[in-house]
């Protein structure tokens, strides 16, 4: 049975290894200060642009949703790739290009990461295959706004609940975070596969970016507090660091190596370029750092909480108010008492679940589905933390005084992310934007402390243009009302971009007081008119 879906799995695999390799340059390019410069983020960031691109073209209806055009879309992402890596800085180049072609152990963090997100893609793939059913819970929803998503032309796609026939036109769209259920569909787009199928694929694929995710970011975290202890992980080729220290041979077995009593060794490979004894390594410590990332990447993946005790317990009720498990220990057995779902009712009128949780349960939600996408907005804070030993400030215009502390290109990944998890989970939009003020505020306090109003001004700078950055990203989803707002009909404007009838109060209100004034009335008539000529009105395809 496995192996008759094996096709299924690597023409699945295939399309995310081909984003990944086209983006490889680009995140290479923002993650300078990663042993790894991002590889395993290089496929998410490429999905993401991907879909953004497919969703926004959608939207203003310059492009149908349809595997042309996205295969489209690809072909001028490899362009602007190729343009990008032109533009880049020739250190960058020549540093990129000597890592492949010398340094074997960078090779071997590639295959390695590789190797792990394939091999943990294609067990839950295996696990799925077991009990693959879209039933129960909330997956027949999530099923549906892939299905409504992929039958539609343009963009927002219909509401499935509310379009009575295929036939007839509808004013009813999405009022969800369904970017993540975008996502999936433009795989399964790409793939040219079942959706039923893709579902469980999708799953499979975010369980592998769960675990190379946080295995990346451990190893980065991990080798960022080793060299700051005066050892640093990941060799350059023995030959080069031979050739240009002079020495005999480089003990990498050794891990007292910049760290021991070997003076003569360690003033000749003080002496060295930077570019060179920064790769100096000590073998031990890269086997520790494997182990614990890889444990790192277990835990965030499939470690639950201590809620499992209460198996070996004779059980509580209501389920909802649970009962210090040290109260019930030596009080009896009983097996068929205990309901895992419970793991996740700890807090009081909260629903609390952790992503091992979350794969057993297989609802393909928004929180499921944003996880690869927090993973890459850490992983990219990160790189701005290591990042601040060669902050460069930026100034967006010249006749404006200094805006950033670090590169502008980072501030917008950054504000693109935060669109993108409004639109795929809306909490963790605001979650995410929290720590990334922590975040800045950590960066400004080591650089500007203590010149407090240069501190203020940088920090303010930059949180104002976070938001600003957010607001155009997510711009076309706000139009159409964006999520979970009170929505209110209105004769003369909604949100027409949307062609839904769908508004929330505050354009109705908006729109109130400019019939109040005649210019006003005029050019909002000619937008209406505008948006009623040339958007189109998809219907729902059974």
């Amino acid at each position: 049975m496995f192996f008759q879906d094996f096709p299924y799995i690597l023409s699945w695999w295939s399309i995310i290894f081909l984003i990944g390799t086209i983006f490889f340059p680009f995140t290479n390019r923002l993650f300078t200060n990663f042993k790894d410069r991002g590889y395993i983020f290089a496929k998410i960031i490429g999905i993401a642009v991907l879909s953004y691109l497919a969703w926004l073209l959608g939207f203003l209806h310059l492009l149908p949703f349809g595997q042309p055009s996205l295969y489209l879309i690809l072909f001028g992402l490899v362009f602007l790739n190729l343009i990008w890596w032109q533009k880049n800085p020739a250190a960058a180049k020549i540093d990129l290009s000597a890592r492949l072609k010398n340094n074997w152990t960078f090779i071997k963090i590639i295959i390695f990461e590789e190797v792990i997100f394939s091999a943990t893609f294609v067990f839950w793939a295996f696990v799925k295959g077991h009990q693959s059913d879209i039933q129960g819970l909330e997956k027949f929803m999530d099923f549906g706004f892939i299905n409504s998503i992929l039958h539609s032309i343009y963009f927002p796609p219909p509401d499935m609940w509310l379009v009575k026939a295929a036939s007839a036109t509808s004013d009813n769209f999405i009022n969800y975070y369904y970017f993540g259920h975008l996502v999936t569909a433009v795989l399964t787009k790409l793939s040219n596969l079942d959706p039923a199928v893709t579902f469980n694929l999708m799953l499979s694929t975010i369980f592998a970016f769960t675990f190379t995710g946080s295995f990346s970011i451990a190893i980065n975290l991990i080798a960022s507090s080793l060299s700051l202890r005066g050892r640093v992980l990941w060799s350059s080729d023995e030959a080069i660091l031979t050739r240009h220290s002079g020495l005999s041979r480089i003990r990498f077995w050794s891990p007292r190596l910049l760290a021991g009593p070997q003076n003569d060794d360690r003033n000749q490979i003080a002496s060295l370029p930077r570019s060179v004894h920064t790769n100096v390594v000590a073998r031990n410590d890269n086997i520790i750092t494997i182990i614990f990332s890889l444990l790192t990447a277990f835990l965030v993946t499939l470690a639950g909480n201590l809620h499992t005790i209460y198996a070996f317990t004779k059980g509580y009720l209501p389920a909802d108010k649970p009962i210090p498990f040290w109260q019930l220990l030596g009080k009896g057995i009983d097996f068929s008492a205990y309901w895992y779902p419970n793991a996740t009712r700890f807090i009081p009128f909260a629903i609390h679940e952790f992503p091992s949780y979350s794969f057993v349960v297989s609802d393909l939600h928004g929180h499921v589905l944003d996880i690869p996408f927090v993973l890459l907005t850490i992983a990219l804070l990160l790189s701005l933390v290591l990042s601040t030993s060669k902050i460069k400030s930026t100034k967006t215009f010249d006749f404006l005084p200094e805006l950033l502390p670090f590169d502008l290109l980072l501030l917008t990944l950054l504000g693109f992310l935060l669109a993108i998890m409004y639109m795929t989970n809306a909490w963790d939009g605001l979650i995410y934007f929290g720590l990334s003020a922590l975040v800045f505020l950590y960066i400004y306090y080591q650089h500007y402390w203590p010149n407090l109003n240069s501190l203020i001004l940088k920090f303010f700078n930059s949180l104002i243009l976070l938001v600003v950055l957010f607001v155009l990203f997510s711009l076309p989803l706000l139009l159409c009302g964006g999520i979970y707002l009170s929505f209110t009909a209105s004769s003369f404007w909604g949100p027409r971009a949307c062609r839904g009838g769908l508004q929330n109060r505050f354009w109705a209100r908006f729109a109130s007081l400019a019939c109040q004034n005649d210019k006003l009335t005029f050019l909002f008539r000619c937008l209406r008119l505008t948006y009623d000529h040339s958007f189109y009105r998809p219907s729902y395809l059974s």
